[in-house]
């Protein structure tokens, strides 16, 4: 017989008391492999219509300068479909090489192309994303898919690249840059592609100003015939600003000397 003055717990409190058990275990368990981010997967980032450019200075008494003038080419620029290529990400980093960073471009003295050309390809360059940060609300962000990149810190580098002229009287010769040298970029990314206007400056600490060598058919550096300055490189550039460096490339050709004297004639 049951004990006077307690009563059996009725069906429907059991099942109310069941029932709120196992809503309470449900909000305490993991959402699922959507809640957790999957590593960005290796794959290639391009970069349509960007532009490498610098500055470049032509001693008088290089071989290369039909003036016997100093000569000064400012934002001497190339374009390219320029590219990363991505290895999977690993912690927050992701290890990167470069593909089609080759400018092409033209100016007085005729067509060229820089960049890695000549005895270089992207395989001589290598980077990183460091501090990556993933989107958690992307479709893509339980598979690694590059849609779900927020943010991140790319580094490049390398330790030499070649200018090579195409056309004109100088058609055939290599430049290339002292491989002693370091040269570097950095840019903050906020995805794959960034956003237009993107720009690689110099990383602090790599060497500013590059002196540039005439190279033989063998490769060897023959001769220092100028330097290699302010460079930079825009991702991916906002609409018409090609045209506009276009003519200050065509205006930058010009010789040391007459720019001072035009700078003087303006005083």
């Amino acid at each position: 017989m049951e004990e006077s003055g307690r009563r059996r717990p009725s069906d429907n409190r059991i099942g109310r008391l069941v029932l709120a058990v196992s809503c309470t275990l449900i909000f305490l368990l993991p959402f699922g492999s959507a809640a957790h981010a999957d590593p960005i997967q290796a794959g290639t980032t391009l970069f349509p219509g960007a532009k490498a450019i610098q500055d470049v200075t032509v001693f008088a008494t290089a071989s290369i300068n039909p003036t016997g003038q100093e000569l000064f080419f400012d934002d001497l620029f190339g374009v390219s479909s320029a590219g990363i290529v991505r290895e999977t990400q690993v912690g927050d980093s992701i290890d990167l090489t470069l593909t089609g960073w080759a400018f092409e471009g033209s100016n007085a003295l005729g067509d060229y192309r820089f960049g890695a050309v000549g005895p270089f390809t992207g395989a001589d360059y290598s980077g990183v994303i460091t501090n990556v940060v993933q989107d958690p609300t992307d479709p893509g962000f339980s598979t690694g898919a590059p849609s779900s990149f927020v943010s991140g810190d790319v580094f490049l580098t390398g330790s030499s690249f070649a200018f090579e002229f195409l056309s004109g009287p100088l058609a055939g010769i290599v430049l290339v840059t002292d491989p002693a040298q370091n040269f570097a970029f950095e840019a903050s990314f906020d995805g794959l592609p960034p956003s237009l206007g993107t720009v690689f400056t110099p990383t602090a600490g790599s060497d500013a100003v590059l002196n540039v060598y005439l190279t033989d058919a063998s490769g060897a550096l023959v001769e220092w015939v100028g330097t290699s300055s302010d460079r930079r490189v825009i991702t991916t550039p906002e609409p018409g600003s090609l045209t506009l460096l276009g003519l200050l490339g065509l205006l930058g050709f010009l010789p040391v000397r007459k720019r001072r004297a035009m700078a003087c004639a303006r005083c």
